[in-house]
């Protein structure tokens, strides 16, 4: 912003609402991918894979433990990155960022659609995001963000005006 722009208005509280459970969430699940990751070659995790690839529905596909252990260790890197990068949007959309929280909104959404196949938990993962995303989308947020010019892009100035 330049010294001719009027000061920016205060942060909703909707947006430091939405900002720090993002955040928040986003580390709790990096710490629990942690956890599991750890576990991934555990009796109880063999133990427990061994169960589900020896149910019924899933017997037909004919996974082993092994591509099961591989399966797991490729999702919880996968949610790793999806959780560090809504962890950064999160910060960003606290710093008044339109474009994170344009992809904050999609990929809450992507990561909604996909936790409502995970039973009661992930319907509490689904409400969680959606409640986030649903915050930076309030009427005083909307104002807030259309207040604020783009920053812009790697160090580069603005174009110029005409």
């Amino acid at each position: 912003m330049s010294a001719a722009d009027p000061k920016p208005g205060p942060r909703p509280r909707e947006v430091t609402f939405a900002g720090v459970q993002t955040m928040s969430g986003s580390a709790i699940a990096i710490f629990v991918l942690i956890a599991i990751a750890q576990q991934l070659n555990s009796v109880e995790m063999r133990d427990a894979l061994t169960e589900v690839i020896n149910n019924p529905r899933f017997e037909s596909l004919g996974v082993t433990l092994d591509t099961a252990r591989e399966l797991m260790k490729y999702m919880i890197m996968a949610m790793g990155v999806v959780s560090m990068t809504s962890l950064i949007l999160g910060l960003f959309v606290l710093r008044r960022h339109q474009a994170a929280r344009i992809v904050l909104t999609v990929l809450g959404g992507l990561v909604a659609v996909v936790f409502l196949f995970g039973g009661p938990p992930g319907w509490f993962i689904t409400a969680y995001v959606a409640i986030s995303v649903a915050m930076v989308w309030t009427k005083s947020a909307r104002a807030w963000f259309a207040d604020a010019a783009e920053p812009p892009l790697m160090g580069r100035p603005p174009p110029p005006s005409t």
